[in-house]
């Protein structure tokens, strides 16, 4: 018998350090990835999107969204930055909101990536990360050239 709860205990004790070795590696990586600016997915970009369409039809009719493009380092502002906020507007028409009531700016450059800031009822509601001269990553995730035609700017 005390063969058999020695065996659960240290069972117990290697499960516990694997599941902390796996928490620990999970954090490393978001941390090392932050550090490192990278860009958001596909995925997380309709994520953060969906989550401001959704507190934004709630606020009232006269509210505005002002969507800011900012460049990264070693960007040229007008192009990529136009290219950037025509998409993320794009998407937020197609989930139904009112073309009234977003406002686009480009805005200040930055250091690192280039992102796309969301305001809304009076603070910051979101950032938008984008890889360096590039889109950001747009719509359905799974069909690139599709996505392509409707979310990028001709």
């Amino acid at each position: 018998m005390m063969y058999f709860a020695n065996s659960q205990l240290a069972f117990l004790n290697w499960a516990v350090a694997n599941a902390f070795a796996i928490l620990l590696v999970a954090l490393c990586s978001v941390v090392i990835a932050a550090a490192q600016g990278s860009a958001d997915s596909c995925e997380v970009v309709a994520l953060k999107l969906d989550m401001v369409r959704n507190d934004f039809l709630a606020a009232p009719a006269e509210q505005k969204l002002i969507l800011i493009s900012r460049s990264g380092d070693g960007e040229r502002p007008s192009l990529v930055g136009r290219r950037r906020l025509y998409a993320v507007r794009k998407y937020l028409l197609i989930q139904g909101l009112a073309d009234s009531r977003i406002i686009t700016a480009i805005g200040d450059p930055v250091a690192g990536n280039g992102r796309v800031e969301i305001y809304a009822l009076g603070g910051l509601a979101e950032v938008i990360t984008a890889r360096k001269r590039a889109d950001i990553p747009m719509g359905f995730c799974d069909n690139d050239k599709e996505d392509r035609k409707t979310y990028q700017l001709k």
